[in-house]
């Protein structure tokens, strides 16, 4: 999967996590943890959908906003850890 298609997928799972985002899913660059319906909750819920969906493990140590607090970055490292 190439990363644009990435970035959609993980857009659109974004959207179902936080439905009220539905309207206006958040583009590559758009800062997750400055959206405030996107709380730890939805990030955990997040984690382990990109764990599950994409065979990766994301260790603790990883979990960090240089990897996952936009949708760009975590297709960047759901790439990396393929």
């Amino acid at each position: 999967m190439d990363r644009e298609s990435l970035v959609e997928e993980i857009a659109r799972h974004v959207t179902v996590v936080v439905p009220a985002l539905a309207e206006a899913p958040p583009g590559p660059d758009a800062n997750l943890l400055e959206i405030a319906d996107f709380d730890s909750m939805a990030m955990l819920e997040l984690l382990v959908w990109l764990q599950g969906n994409y065979g990766i493990d994301v260790p603790d140590e990883e979990v960090s906003p240089e990897n996952l607090s936009t949708v760009g970055r975590m297709a960047d490292f759901v790439l990396r850890q393929r």
